[in-house]
């Protein structure tokens, strides 16, 4: 037999019927009718975030780090460079052994030393441009890597070889501790 008074029954889409209390612990939810009436003040559109209390300042991030733009992308260049002549230089091993002899043997195990020396301090590079905590590190990194260059130039010379890429090998590494120089009095 069905109860014909609605408000005797549970509703299920808002607050109990005058009759009836809400269960120990369940969440209030007020019915229609209850809240701010749009266009009132404390009511906020849809979409719009909420009116925040008097005095109140959202918290304000850090600006983001200035990027050491020359350490940033001379690493760039090291690490496409050091790659390549890494995977040239121990492509072509047995020719510069080859033509070069006693010499070669040198020669690749420097060129191979700078390579892998370049990749990392590539890479190192490129996080550490926009922290200058990392300045001295990228120095130090750099100045071995300047010593490196210039033994290969001194090869170079010796060899006979001497050409744009020994240039360019020599400069990246000058424009390297430049820029970590740069970075470091920043600190």
């Amino acid at each position: 037999m069905s109860n014909p008074d609605p408000y005797s029954q549970p509703n299920p889409y808002g607050p109990p019927a005058p009759n009836q209390q809400q269960p120990y612990g369940a969440p209030v939810t007020p019915g229609y009718g209850y809240g701010p009436t749009p266009g009132m003040p404390g009511s906020v559109p849809p979409g719009y975030p909420a009116q925040q209390p008097y005095g109140y300042q959202p918290p304000v991030a850090p600006p983001p780090a200035q990027r050491n733009k020359l350490v940033f992308v001379v690493s760039i260049i090291m690490i496409v460079g050091g790659a390549i002549g890494l995977i040239t230089n121990l492509a072509a091993a047995s020719a510069i052994l080859y033509v070069f002899g006693g010499v070669g043997i040198a020669v690749l195990i420097v060129s191979v030393i700078l390579g892998v020396v370049e990749i990392i301090a590539g890479i190192l590079g490129v996080r550490g441009a926009s922290d200058p905590a990392q300045g001295q590190r990228l120095f130090t990194l750099g100045i071995a890597l300047l010593a490196l260059a210039v033994v290969m130039m001194i090869v170079n010379i010796m060899t006979g070889s001497v050409g744009a890429t020994a240039v360019v090998g020599l400069l990246l590494p000058i424009l390297f501790v430049v820029g970590a120089n740069q970075l470091r009095q920043r600190a």
